[in-house]
């Protein structure tokens, strides 16, 4: 979960950010065995699921964006993500968090 690129520095912000307000994350790695598209991070809190993809400079893969369908049409918050504000504001949006 390296610092180093771009989209690590984006990662660390959002762990930074989430754990700071009490939410778990499960980070899924981007292997050959995991699921096409899948979300970077499934975060957890409170009896709540969203799942989150950190972007830094590119949009969502073909994968990505099918994912991203199956996530929503199952009632699930996703994210793309390209800062904490980006989730504080997906967060507040969707009346999962308080603005604050």
């Amino acid at each position: 979960m390296g610092g180093r690129t771009p989209e690590g520095k984006v990662k660390d912000q959002i762990r930074k950010y989430l754990r700071s307000l009490g939410w778990t994350l499960i980070h899924i790695p981007g292997n050959t065995f995991s699921c096409p598209g899948a979300p970077d991070y499934i975060a957890i809190r409170k009896g709540v699921c969203v799942f989150i993809e950190a972007k830094a400079k590119t949009g969502l893969t073909e994968d990505q964006l099918c994912m991203k369908d199956i996530i929503t049409d199952q009632g699930f918050l996703h994210i793309t993500a390209r800062s904490a504000g980006d989730v504080h504001y997906a967060l507040v949006k969707a009346n999962i968090i308080k603005e604050g």
